[in-house]
């Protein structure tokens, strides 16, 4: 018997994905994601920032918008990210430093577990609209499925090796 060669793909790559395709729908939007780490949320991939000030956020299960998603495993947008009382404002510093206005964020949920968030944001004075969330989930449902084929996939390579 030969060793097992298979290598997991890399779940990131889903994240760009989904960043290119919705950032294709729209613009001038700020898109960005992070996958879980354990409990907490890591931002890793971003489309459209002016800035590093995102990049090296962790995100903290009920703080902030990411955070309140990760945690409720449920979509929220906000008209204002600043100044919304739905959230908490831990991360505002690096928001205002990439003048990001309004701001949705969708979990990526496997299992009822939250493995990801995906960000759409706007410098605009117009808020996203519900459109973006719908757009948003749309996205973060088919990097479900494919995590979930993955999962399925290393349980059974596990199983002979």
């Amino acid at each position: 018997m030969q060793p097992n060669a298979y290598s997991r793909p890399d779940d990131r790559e889903l994240l760009r994905a989904s960043l290119r395709l919705l950032s294709g729908r729209f613009r001038p939007a700020v898109l960005f994601a992070g996958l879980a780490s354990g409990e907490l949320l890591q931002l890793t991939d971003f489309l459209g920032t002016a800035t590093s000030s995102l990049h090296q956020v962790v995100v903290v299960p009920g703080a902030g918008l990411g955070g309140r998603v990760f945690t409720q495993r449920r979509p929220f947008l906000v008209e204002d990210y600043i100044a919304s009382e739905g959230i908490t404002h831990e991360y505002d510093l690096a928001v205002r430093r990439e003048r990001l206005t309004s701001m949705a964020a969708v979990p990526v949920v496997v299992q009822g577990r939250s493995r990801a968030v995906l960000y759409i944001a706007s410098r605009d004075s117009v808020p996203l609209g519900e459109n973006a969330v719908c757009e948003a989930m749309e996205a973060a449902c088919e990097i479900a499925a494919e995590l979930r084929v993955r999962d399925e996939v290393d349980r059974r390579v596990s199983i002979i090796n």
